[in-house]
């Protein structure tokens, strides 16, 4: 009996039913136990992505309503530490958080309610991954870190506070890209160098 258990077990690893040795009753036992097994993967990662979603949805003002539910949306990072400048004159605008998403990337604000000390998350602005260019500015010591995100029409500029989260939210970037289910999208072929006038 034990032996018959291992046959089987070698052979959800081996796709070559018969270089294992199996009779036809183990080789449906075994294609049985690789297509529950893969159900049962599939159902957890779609639990693992509701509960990140509910959180983020609970943590976050305002996120629920610019990132309704969808089945296979999930988060792949967070950026934190970021300003927001002017595009035009390079002034402070305000802190932010970005939320990378598998289709989308949601820009939250840090909003400070009553006491200075209580700050609260709010879901400022969303942008599918699919539309958003990313422009890589060279780098200016008077500056900082910058980073220039083109959607559509409008264009935000972001700096970080040093190279190391400059490289985690483009790592961050290009992975949402690559997981998005092979999506040509203009923001991965789009990262280019843009001199600074």
């Amino acid at each position: 009996m034990l032996t018959k258990l291992d046959t089987i077990a070698a052979g959800i690893y081996s796709d070559d039913f018969d270089s294992a040795g199996m009779s036809d009753s183990e080789k449906q036992a075994v294609r049985a136990l690789r297509r529950r097994t893969v159900r049962m993967t599939v159902q957890n990662q779609q639990n693992m992505h509701t509960s990140q979603m509910n959180r983020l949805w609970s943590t976050i003002e305002g996120s629920q309503r610019l990132l309704p539910f969808s089945p296979n949306r999930h988060i792949i990072g967070t950026a934190k530490k970021i300003e927001e400048l002017s595009p035009l004159n390079f002034q402070f605008r305000q802190f932010i958080q970005a939320v990378i998403l598998n289709d989308s990337l949601l820009i939250v604000a840090i909003r400070k309610r009553g006491n200075y000390s209580n700050s609260v998350l709010v879901a400022d602005r969303c942008m599918r991954i699919n539309e958003i260019t990313i422009v890589q500015l060279e780098e200016a010591p008077q500056l900082g870190e910058l980073i220039k995100i083109i959607n559509k029409a409008e264009s935000y500029l972001l700096r970080f506070s040093n190279k190391s989260s400059k490289a985690e939210f483009l790592s961050l970037f290009e992975k949402a890209i690559s997981t998005s289910g092979g999506l040509s999208s203009p923001a991965f072929q789009g990262i280019y160098l843009e001199v600074l006038l």
